[in-house]
């Protein structure tokens, strides 16, 4: 680095700035940020909108999942789930229903699942989820499953 570019590196952004970049990050990116340095730490901890988006995949484990919904606090979610390990889609049959009051979308492949398991899950679905924009859920083995009567608590967005 040339003496007249010192100090106008990424440590010269102010904070909006570098939350703006860090939300383009991909979950996994945005934990290794977090490990940076004590400011940058402290930046995306202190923003429950960075972990808002929870984009869970085959390298996602169970305490994983749970650190970053922990780290969303109460901000509005949307999660993606695909290739999940089976210890991971059993903590996603948990954290669904006790957080339908602030999914806004759900697309989640239980390719693990029973149906059995699945129809659990939609009816344990049983509050309303206002801010529910859009929700996929894809099952892959035989059977099928029914949405249940009181499911999102009987009112859809």
């Amino acid at each position: 680095m040339s003496l007249s570019t010192r100090g106008r590196g990424i440590d010269t952004l102010s904070e909006d700035v570098l939350f703006a970049i860090f939300q383009f990050l991909h979950p996994y990116d945005k934990i290794r940020v977090s490990c940076v340095s004590r400011e940058w730490r402290a930046l995306t901890l202190s923003n429950p909108l960075m972990w808002s988006d929870l984009l869970i995949g085959s390298k996602t484990d169970a305490e994983q999942l749970r650190c970053l919904l922990q780290r969303s606090m109460e901000a509005d979610l949307s999660i993606t789930a695909y290739d999940c390990a089976d210890d991971v889609e059993d903590v996603l049959r948990e954290i669904i229903p006790a957080n339908l009051y602030r999914l806004q979308h759900l697309n989640i492949d239980l390719f693990h699942s029973t149906a059995e398991e699945c129809q659990r899950l939609l009816s344990e679905m049983n509050t309303p989820a206002p801010l529910l924009q859009s929700l996929r859920l894809v099952q892959s083995h035989d059977g099928d499953f029914v949405i249940p009567r009181d499911f999102l608590g009987d009112s859809t967005p």
